[in-house]
């Protein structure tokens, strides 16, 4: 799901595109542009790709107190 997100784009799953500086071990220092994601008012369904991926590749469980599909 993630995959084709990233790769289409839509508008109404990102936010504002955001800076970050990265700065590694010894000091050097650089700067990339990434998307925010908005899900707000939408719900992350996994359960509708499940029926195109093969045994093993669909994993369900609970993180904390919610249910989970990854």
């Amino acid at each position: 799901m993630h995959g084709a997100e990233e790769i289409v784009e839509p508008s109404y799953l990102f936010g504002l595109e955001v800076e970050y500086t990265i700065i590694l071990r010894g000091g050097l220092e650089y700067r990339r542009n990434y998307l925010t994601l908005d899900f707000s008012g939408y719900v992350q369904r996994y359960d509708r790709v499940a029926s195109l991926l093969g045994g093993g590749d669909l994993w369900k469980g609970k993180v904390s107190k919610q249910r989970l599909m990854f």
